[in-house]
């Protein structure tokens, strides 16, 4: 939640160099979740639920971690 308030913070910056690298600062958080999210270990670790739920978060994480460009615009 931290990275998509960052984000809305960004979008609210007029100086663009300031809103690019608080950009890339919520992805690089975005990113390290991902990361959590994906690790293999611990995946395997937890239940069926668990496993859907943390796909379903790393889906998000990909699709918002992605929109950059959009954002830019």
């Amino acid at each position: 939640m931290q990275a998509i308030n960052r984000l809305r913070f960004a979008m609210q910056l007029q100086d663009i160099s300031r809103r690019n690298a608080e950009i890339d600062a919520a992805r690089g958080m975005l990113f390290a979740a991902l990361a959590d999210y994906t690790n293999p270990h611990l995946l395997a670790e937890t239940c069926a639920p668990g496993q859907l739920r943390r796909l379903e978060c790393s889906w998000a994480i990909e699709h918002t971690g992605s929109c950059r460009g959009k954002l830019l615009e």
